[in-house]
C-alpha cells in the first residue's frame, strides 16, 4: 500500500495477505427463493463460487484447508407478515460430536408488521478451522427471502485468510 495517510507523508509495504475470494479456499452461496424455517439448516442453493478445497451438501460447508476464515452471513425477510427471525452459525469438528453454535446470532423482531416491508441483518466474524471441519447456518424460526440468484437478499460466504 502506498499513498498519503492522514494527509502527511506516505507508507508502503505489505499489510497482510488475503486470498482472493475466487480462491480454492472460499465459498459464496445465495438463497434464490423465500423459505420459512423452524429448527432447520438453511440450504443456500445457488453457488456463486465454490472453491476446489470446499464442499457443500444440504447447507453444510466442509473446510478443505485448515486456517483462519472470514465468514459472513446475511439474511433478510420477505415482508411484514413475518416479523421474527432467529439464526446463527454452527460448527462441527472433523472428529464429529455434533454441531455447536459459534459467534453471535442474527435476530430481529419487528413489532409493527404493517409498517415494515423488509428487514435484514449481517454478521461477520473470524473463525479458525481444522481440515474437514464443518460450518452451517441454523435457524430456529423465521422467513427469509432470497429473491433471485443475481439480486439475492440472503448469502453465506467465507474465505481463508493468509497462508
Amino acid at each position: 500500500m502506498s499513498g498519503i495517510i492522514g494527509g502527511v507523508g506516505s507508507k508502503s509495504g505489505v499489510i497482510g495477505e488475503i486470498e482472493s475470494f475466487q480462491d480454492a479456499n472460499a465459498w459464496n452461496r445465495t438463497l434464490t427463493g423465500s423459505a420459512t424455517y423452524s429448527t432447520a439448516v438453511i440450504d443456500f442453493q445457488n453457488a456463486v463460487h465454490m472453491g476446489t478445497n470446499i464442499t457443500e451438501s444440504g447447507g453444510v460447508i466442509t473446510i478443505g484447508t485448515a486456517g483462519w476464515y472470514l465468514v459472513t452471513l446475511t439474511l433478510g425477510n420477505k415482508d411484514g407478515s413475518t416479523t421474527v427471525c432467529f439464526a446463527w452459525l454452527e460448527t462441527e469438528p472433523a472428529a464429529g460430536g455434533g454441531f455447536t453454535q459459534i459467534g453471535h446470532r442474527l435476530y430481529w423482531n419487528v413489532v409493527d408488521s404493517t409498517g415494515v416491508e423488509y428487514t435484514g441483518k449481517t454478521l461477520t466474524n473470524f473463525f479458525e478451522f481444522a481440515e474437514n471441519d464443518k460450518i452451517r447456518v441454523y435457524a430456529s424460526t423465521g422467513q427469509v427471502y432470497g429473491s433471485s440468484a443475481t439480486h439475492t437478499m440472503c448469502s453465506f460466504s467465507g474465505f481463508r485468510l493468509g497462508a
